[in-house]
């Protein structure tokens, strides 16, 4: 019987762009085109500026190209760079169920093999919804349950899913494919521990799973042996990064459903800078705010409702979560993130500026918040909210989200998708290349070259 990783390979090696349906097509069109934004957006920042300069520093080559600059590298560097770059902000989508940042690995990946072969659009994006189909099924395994013990389930699970992608597009053989896999397995990495002091380790994750997945097809193409029994093995992906014992996992999922169930048209995209577990406790914010025009110096206490298993990310170390040590403790808490959008009534990237975390009149609000374990909360499946907000004359108010914004129930619509790209890329490009990216994405399918996309997004 064929290994789960011989059934990926000969799935993603036959897979042809006329397979895939005209839903999945326009999905992959609007991911391509918020991660360029915000990839575009980063590359300004301090974070960005230095895994670009330690890319380079890494080798120089001309194959692909760094967003944001005129800087071409060997395909797994600017992979590196450009994966980080696009969840340096945690403004990435998520695919929810499987509990993983999807594009941010897929869409730099793609670019930077696709590039560096010469592919069209078309070969793109195919090799793209072939990584966001693995990449979903990787996850759906046991959703959840990497975070659960400490690994970013985003990071373990990319280079399996990029090296694929890659391999579709360098021209690799199943059976390279399947050596690529094997390999994987022993680059999976990525640690939660970021959550502890708020250091920028996370950022890095779908640029290192690119690079990782890139660097295995290369091996794998020049016979370098990989473990065909990497997923279901005795020492396989799953029995060390979940456990042998006690958890439930279904690894039929990562095989499940391959050319008929297009996973691709359930990206969630995010309409706020920060982690996804926050989005619905913001909205909630967001409402109480418009609805009751709150003024936060009359809140008594705020109460957040949230699943057990959400709170080691968002709500945990209590201390750090209230008053933040850096932007991104503040990105990755409830605390700070309802008491920015009951004060400010907003929550933008503006929002975790170093200044910003420093309100000492938000961070008094956000002192005020507790969060509170809910079983009955819907995670993995949505990432719900409650929020109830007690006045200091005794008037409760409470609003409860159901979905996450972004979500298949509550959506993020393509046009609101093109004015986040609009607003992120126009931090680093003047309007007319802005329009360029547009337009190229738009018709990306007719591309005769990736490297015509990559050439707009420099800056002129």
């Amino acid at each position: 019987m064929a290994t789960y990783s011989q059934q990926l390979a000969e799935w993603v090696s036959g897979l042809k762009y006329e397979d895939i349906p005209a839903e999945a097509i326009g999905q992959a069109k609007t991911a391509f085109l918020d991660i360029l934004g915000i990839g575009l957006a980063s590359s300004g920042m301090d974070f960005g500026q230095d895994v670009v300069s330690l890319a380079k520093d890494l080798g120089a080559g001309e194959e692909a190209t760094v967003l944001g600059t005129d800087l071409r590298l060997p395909a797994p560097n600017a992979a590196l760079a450009n994966g980080t770059l696009a969840h340096g902000l945690d403004y990435d989508d998520t695919h929810a169920e499987s509990v993983i940042h999807t594009s941010a690995c897929v869409v730099p990946s793609a670019l930077a093999a696709a590039e560096a072969c010469g592919a069209d659009g078309k070969a793109l994006l195919t090799a793209a919804v072939a990584g966001w189909e693995v990449l979903i099924r990787l996850g759906l395994v046991c959703p959840g349950q990497f975070h659960d013990r400490g690994f970013h389930a985003t990071s373990v699970c990319a280079p399996f899913a990029t090296s694929l992608i890659a391999g579709k597009l360098w021209g690799s053989s199943p059976e390279q494919m399947v050596n690529a896999l094997g390999i994987c397995g022993s680059m999976a990495a990525g640690s939660m521990e970021f959550l502890t002091d708020g250091a920028w380790t996370k950022r890095i994750h779908p640029g290192w799973g690119g690079h990782s997945g890139l660097v295995a097809a290369r091996m794998g193409q020049r016979s370098f042996s990989g473990p065909k029994e990497i997923f279901e093995g005795r020492f396989g992906f799953y029995n060390l990064y979940v456990g042998k014992n006690g958890e439930t996992r279904d690894l039929s999922r990562l095989t499940e459903g391959l050319g008929e169930q297009w996973r691709t048209v359930r990206l969630d995209y995010k309409p706020f800078p920060c982690c996804h577990y926050t989005h619905a406790f913001i909205d909630a914010a967001l409402f109480l705010q418009g609805e009751h025009r709150i003024d936060p110096k009359e809140i008594e206490s705020v109460e957040c409702r949230i699943h057990p298993r959400q709170m080691p990310v968002v709500c945990d170390p209590v201390e750090n979560k209230r008053h933040p040590q850096t932007t991104y403790d503040a990105q990755f808490s409830v605390h700070f993130t309802v008491a920015a959008g009951l004060t400010h009534g907003k929550v933008d990237l503006d929002t975790f500026l170093p200044e910003t975390i420093r309100d000492e009149g938000l961070l008094g609000l956000a002192a005020r918040t507790t969060c509170i374990g809910d079983e009955t909360q819907d995670f993995p499946r949505h990432f719900p909210g409650s929020v109830t907000v007690r006045m200091k004359d005794g008037k409760e108010l409470t609003r409860h989200e159901p979905y996450n914004r972004g979500c298949a129930e509550n959506p993020v619509t393509p046009e609101e998708v093109q004015k986040k790209f609009e607003a992120n890329a126009s931090r680093v490009l003047p309007d007319d290349r802005v329009e360029e990216v547009l337009s190229t994405v738009g018709r990306l399918e007719s591309v005769s070259k990736v490297s015509e996309l990559m050439a707009v997004c420099r800056p002129a």
